[in-house]
């Protein structure tokens, strides 16, 4: 038993090395979407560091790929969830005697993060007006910043799923996206979006997704104004991919939305293959046609 957690420690000794495992924490531990990644990710770092008990290089290692990111941690708000979750995890079992420089390290940097956040804080634009309001008026929330507040954002009314032609006022298209009026304005937390390929050649590879807030009587005012238009997400498609989902890092609110089919993987046909009587749709009656000029 023994001899197997030895060669358990060296196994992850090695993966710690490994130059795509620090990319690895980044891209699952604090950049994913899914809550459930992030979940399963945690427990995997927590796991490897019970592996290297008996090897303290090999939990120093560990822990200093996880403070590698600690500086940058506000740019990921309730996605670090699961990343301070670890970190308090090993802390709480780590022996300061033994890693006294890199928990020594560790609070360096996060005085100097605080005191960095305390004067982004500080020297904030509407900071003087929200403490002279705070002694007139009872306030919840920095109503004076349009961005949305990843931190604070914490909806109490669940969300539900509700096909999007449920919410739908008008819809128009050009010749690379789908522009959609909605009924009013939605709060929305994800999108799960399904592509039917007509052209069999040619697959999207990447779809942005646009929202805009602005009130018009009809979807043709936001028909190619792009200053009515904020990029909110983007989705990168493998060939043959037919469904996809997108989770916002925070609930937008939108009453249009705009899908851009931006990127698209373009296969050669084959000699012979009878790509001359390929059949094609019509984007405007959705009638099927035998040829391209014929639509």
């Amino acid at each position: 038993e023994q001899e197997c957690a030895r060669i358990r420690s060296i196994l992850v000794g090695n993966i710690l090395k490994l130059p795509m495992f620090a990319q690895l924490i980044k891209n699952n531990l604090l950049e994913e979407n899914s809550n459930h990644v992030r979940s399963q990710t945690k427990e995997l770092l927590i796991a490897m560091w019970a592996i290297c008990e008996n090897n303290p290089s090999h939990q120093s290692l560990l822990f200093s790929l996880l403070v590698e990111h600690v500086q940058t941690l506000s740019l990921y708000s309730r996605k670090a969830t699961d990343y301070t979750k670890v970190l308090c995890c090993i802390i709480q079992k780590m022996n300061y005697e033994t890693h006294q420089s890199i928990l020594d390290k560790f609070v360096d940097i996060l005085t100097e993060l605080f005191s960095k956040q305390t004067h982004g804080l500080e020297i904030h634009q509407n900071a003087q007006t929200y403490k002279v309001l705070s002694n007139l008026l009872s306030m919840d929330g920095y109503f004076l910043d349009s961005p949305g507040c990843s931190v604070c954002s914490n909806p109490e009314v669940p969300y539900t799923t509700v096909k999007l032609e449920t919410l739908k006022q008008e819809t128009k298209f050009t010749d690379s996206a789908q522009i959609v009026l909605l009924d009013g304005h939605h709060e929305i937390l994800s999108f799960t979006i399904s592509v039917s390929e007509v052209r069999k050649p040619k697959f999207v590879k990447t779809i942005n997704f646009y929202q805009s807030t602005k009130s018009v009587l009809s979807a043709t005012e936001l028909k190619n104004n792009w200053r009515l238009w904020r990029k909110v997400g983007s989705i990168t498609l493998s060939p043959g991919q037919n469904q996809a989902e997108y989770e916002f890092c925070i609930p937008l609110i939108a009453s249009a939305i705009l899908i851009e089919y931006s990127e698209f993987y373009t296969q050669t046909p084959a000699v012979g293959s009878g790509s001359g009587n390929e059949k094609l749709q019509c984007p405007r009656c959705s009638r099927a046609v035998t040829d391209r000029h014929g639509i």
